[in-house]
């Protein structure tokens, strides 16, 4: 028996290295895929969990509004009307009363860097009943300004301090001052 392979119109293929170089990455290629599967899979799992958790926490919140608007609407009643403008002013002296101008000194003595200055403190009740205490001060380096305002977010009774107003300048004797208004919330008898 003879076979007759015309070399010109059929040339030889090696099918073997390509069968072997395809197929590495055809199984390269399905291997990337399972584990991709996998990360999505475990994605999907841990996000419906905590989707979960967030429908839980909405659901909690929304008993304690219903509760809210319930005790809002007793204290809305003009029989209480009085009750509740006398609570108010009641709850806004004892925080005021809170500001311990002995403690807020001595953190500030203990805070602010030398050459820089503490010309006012002023302690008022800001939003959502929080004690805001606004703190003028002046210097004639910016770095000991920004130095306290770093040292006031470390503190133990101040907190998020805002660089809320800087200005530059010149004294009598021709040096350059520079004077800040940092507002802070206050914490009062909390350590860290």
């Amino acid at each position: 028996m003879r076979f007759d392979i015309n070399l010109a119109t059929h040339p030889y293929e090696d099918a073997r290295q390509f069968y072997i170089r395809w197929g590495s990455a055809l199984a390269a290629t399905a291997v990337l895929t399972l584990v991709l599967l996998s990360l999505l899979y475990s994605n999907w799992r841990s996000s419906r969990d905590i989707e979960a958790q967030i429908t839980d926490l909405h659901r909690r919140i929304n008993v304690v509004d219903y509760e809210r608007s319930t005790n809002e609407a007793i204290l809305n009643r003009a029989a209480n009307l009085a009750t509740r403008n006398r609570s108010a002013f009641l709850n806004a002296l004892i925080v005021e009363k809170s500001f311990s101008w002995t403690e807020a000194l001595a953190d500030l003595e203990e805070m602010v860097p030398p050459g820089a200055h503490v010309l006012a403190i002023s302690p008022r009740l800001g939003e959502d009943n929080q004690l805001t205490v606004e703190i003028n001060a002046e210097s004639q380096s910016r770095d000991n300004l920004l130095l306290l305002a770093r040292r006031l977010e470390n503190s133990a009774h101040f907190r998020r301090p805002v660089i809320r107003n800087e200005n530059n300048s010149k004294t009598p004797e021709g040096l350059t001052t520079v004077k800040f208004v940092i507002d802070a919330l206050y914490a009062p008898g909390v350590a860290r």
